[in-house]
């Protein structure tokens, strides 16, 4: 097969196929776990695609995403990685997920399909905002007892709907920081 039968798809084509299905045999989402290695590939990749957003580059290239349709659903073998992460990036910039049916999730734990289901009940903007203000507003404060969460994983993490046991969920814990780079990038 030559690369000219090849199709390339966004991120947005491939949801209008269908769900994106992260399926059991994928490890944790790895790209926003917190090592010296890692920080620096999270921090070129975000610059990269937000370069892309602010158009800046017209286009960019992530490599190819391997992968099949099983049961209704995309279910990546190879890419899982760059997919959560367009898809933290799209919920970060406003897109509007179904909040019924979702369209990305994973198997790998419950915990992890149940946070990407809860994000998208709710709009990233109001925790970037609200990240903003509080940043705003401790720089203001006079003491540490007024200053509050200025990142929105923080924030995320302060909210009532925010279960306790995803605290050790691997997978939910890298994509908090993955949010909060895409936030500071922004």
């Amino acid at each position: 097969m030559t690369n000219d039968s090849l199709k390339k798809y966004s991120f947005t084509d491939l949801l209008k196929q269908g769900r994106i299905r992260i399926p059991k045999i994928q490890r944790d989402y790895a790209q926003g776990r917190q090592l010296p290695k890692v920080d620096e590939i999270r921090k070129v990749f975000v610059h990269t695609l937000l370069l892309v957003v602010k158009g800046k580059h017209a286009a960019t290239e992530l490599d190819f995403v391997y992968g099949s349709n099983q049961k209704n659903a995309f279910e990546p073998l190879d890419g899982q990685q760059r997919l959560t992460t367009l898809f933290l990036l799209h919920w970060m910039f406003g897109t509007q997920f179904d909040k019924e049916h979702p369209l990305f999730t994973y198997e790998t734990r419950n915990t992890s399909a149940e946070f990407c289901e809860e994000l998208v009940r709710r709009e990233a903007l109001h925790f970037v905002h609200e990240a903003l203000d509080n940043k705003k507003n401790n720089e203001l404060a006079k003491n540490q007892e007024d200053k509050k969460p200025e990142k929105p994983a923080s924030i995320i993490r302060s909210k009532d709907w925010f279960k306790w046991e995803w605290q050790y969920d691997p997978t939910i814990l890298s994509m908090l920081v993955m949010i909060d780079a895409i936030f500071e990038e922004m």
